[in-house]
């Protein structure tokens, strides 16, 4: 199954957006109602839609230190990877 990619740099290192921090044009708008997934490249910030799901959630390795700093549980593991289904604590 093929996963999403960043259009820009071709990266499969992925997070999601929300529309509170970035309002898609008229034609994106379109493909979230019908059903594509929002997906930001963590490498050069590009925010774009995709029908393909991303292969694993991109989690910042200093965001990891941080929650093992705080003794927080760590589901994604030391390899700053989730598996899509998934979802990192936010």
């Amino acid at each position: 199954m093929p996963y999403a990619h960043c259009p820009r740099c071709l990266r499969q290192d992925l997070s999601d957006w929300a529309e509170k921090y970035y309002m898609p044009g008229k034609f994106s708008r379109m493909l979230l109602y019908v059903g594509a997934r929002r997906h930001r490249c963590s490498a050069c910030r590009v925010n774009f839609v995709s029908f393909f799901s991303r292969k694993a959630e991109y989690v910042n390795p200093a965001r990891l230190k941080r929650m093992d700093a705080n003794g927080e549980s760590d589901p994604e593991g030391e390899s700053g990877y989730a598996p899509s289904g998934q979802e990192s604590s936010r």
